[in-house]
């Protein structure tokens, strides 16, 4: 089957504590953290079925408990099985999650069981989940408020005293996951989080609206607009902390984040902007591009991949250019719905139609151009200077290709010379893991095969050096004047 993956797409997922999708909640008080409920999960076979005397289908196994979670204090055991939450017939694990995505730290959740042949009922009280913690500097969860919906926050400061530089990281992908991991393996942007903050920068991630702990959901009604709105709502809130350098904050984007990137800083003026894996072509061009890509790697037959680009060109054709919607299209065209990419016949990939037409509109090159020949203030006395840009590209990324991520730089230096710098990574891909080639990449992207174990996925600091390396090489700014309207 086709993998319909957009643009710098990360496939996160808390398998078996908790999912990602959170829904609109009143906005009073203290952001709510989600719930994990603390178990390993398992689909219900024939034999648990005939062993706890379960005549109907669906319900969620229990195979371990972890200690000290909401399972745990609700005293569930290695071998019991849910059958409803709330009154709720479990059909399976995905609807647990999908459950458990919108349960808060604090909400009672009556679940029915079965142990050992018994019909029982429980009532567990949710307690949330972990928090990330630094080993050596300070991690503080906080919100900021966008479009009348509060975005969780994750600051990452030094622990020493002063105003320090400061970075804003915004995710790749524009699928729903939260912004932190802590458990389990940390996610890319933990990693980069944790070692700048060791190197004495301050760092800001902000969950996207309906993930994580984040109201304004479900994200694939949000438009690019709305979203964009949020990380510009960080970056204020950023450059009002006193712990930071006001004249040197910077901002960090991977894939789609490095789309936001320009945007943001056309509003907000910042000292710098890194990018990694991103381009600044037209969003017709990064996602058909993309298709042939993918297309020499996913199975394709040569002789095939012609009408495939074909029909996939058809398609964002008609809703890009045309404006059509999924269902005129498909209507037009019925053929075209084997490509896979609509759903409920409003959503396209991971998000509403509208979503791309708002992506479709933006000149993200004539976005570049204006930042380059921007000029910051560093003093009342010194002359004006432009914002520097870094766009690095990692050889082994089959998401984006090298020219879309060469040509921002270029954009830049033609506009301002010497200010724009493209940096190719040897061995890493566009989620940071460390991969030979792009074949080797797809292969780590790509689902296993059924009872084949998932590839090892190792993250390769060479984007940390990288990136740490430009920033400590950035002539230092006096800081500038702050005031409400952010650095």
């Amino acid at each position: 089957m086709r993998r319909n993956c957009t643009i710098g797409v990360l496939g996160l997922l808390t398998v078996a504590f908790s999912a990602a999708n959170a829904q609109p909640r009143a906005s009073d008080g203290e952001l709510r953290r989600r719930a994990m409920f603390g178990a390993q999960l398992a689909e219900v076979t024939s034999d648990v079925r005939a062993r706890q005397k379960i005549a109907d289908t669906g319900g969620v196994a229990l195979v371990q408990i972890f200690p000290g979670t909401s399972a745990a204090d609700a005293q569930f055991k290695a071998g019991d099985v849910m059958l409803a939450v709330d009154g709720t017939r479990l059909t399976g694990i995905p609807m647990f999650l999908d459950r458990m995505s919108k349960a808060r730290a604090g909400d009672a959740l009556n679940i029915a069981f079965v142990r050992d042949g018994v019909r029982l009922e429980q009532r567990a009280t949710m307690k949330e989940m972990p928090r990330e913690k630094g080993e050596g500097y300070d991690v503080v969860y906080g919100s900021v408020t966008s479009n009348g919906a509060r975005l969780r926050t994750i600051v990452t400061r030094p622990s020493t005293a002063g105003r320090h530089p400061a970075v804003l990281l915004l995710q790749g992908g524009h699928t729903c996951f939260a912004i932190d991991t802590p458990v389990g393996q940390p996610a890319a942007f933990t990693w980069i989080a944790s070692d700048l903050t060791r190197h004495g920068y301050v760092t800001m991630r902000v969950e996207r609206p309906g993930c994580g702990d984040s109201e304004g959901g479900p994200l694939r009604d949000v438009g690019f607009d709305r979203e964009l709105g949020g990380y510009k709502q960080a970056l204020h809130a950023l450059a009002r902390f006193d712990f930071v350098d006001t004249g040197n904050v910077f901002l960090f984007g991977h894939s789609m984040g490095g789309m936001f990137a320009p945007l943001i800083a056309l509003e907000l003026p910042v000292r710098g902007i890194a990018v990694y894996g991103s381009g600044a072509g037209t969003w017709f061009e990064a996602v058909f591009e993309q298709r042939r890509r993918l297309a020499s790697l996913d199975g394709t037959k040569p002789n095939e991949i012609d009408r495939e680009i074909t029909d996939q060109a058809r398609f964002w054709s008609a809703l890009l250019i045309e404006r059509k919607t999924p269902s005129e299209i498909l209507a037009r065209n019925p053929e075209l719905r084997r490509l896979g990419w609509v759903v409920d016949d409003k959503y396209v990939g991971d998000r509403h139609y509208t979503f791309h037409y708002e992506v479709a509109d933006k000149n993200f090159t004539d976005a570049w151009t204006k930042v380059a020949a921007a000029r910051l203030p560093t003093s009342a006395a010194a002359n004006p200077v432009s914002p520097r840009v870094l766009t690095m590209w990692g050889a082994s990324d089959w998401l984006v290709d090298r020219a879309s991520s060469a040509w921002i730089a270029e954009v830049i230096n033609r506009t301002t010379p010497g200010m724009g710098r493209f940096v190719v990574l040897d061995s890493i891909d566009h989620n940071f893991f460390r991969t030979a080639s792009t074949e080797e990449s797809y292969r780590i992207f790509a689902p296993p095969a059924a009872g084949a174990a998932a590839p090892a996925r190792l993250f390769n600091p060479i984007i940390l050096e990288t990136l740490r390396a430009w920033l400590n090489e950035m002539p230092a700014m006096p800081e500038r004047v702050r005031d409400s309207s952010g650095p």
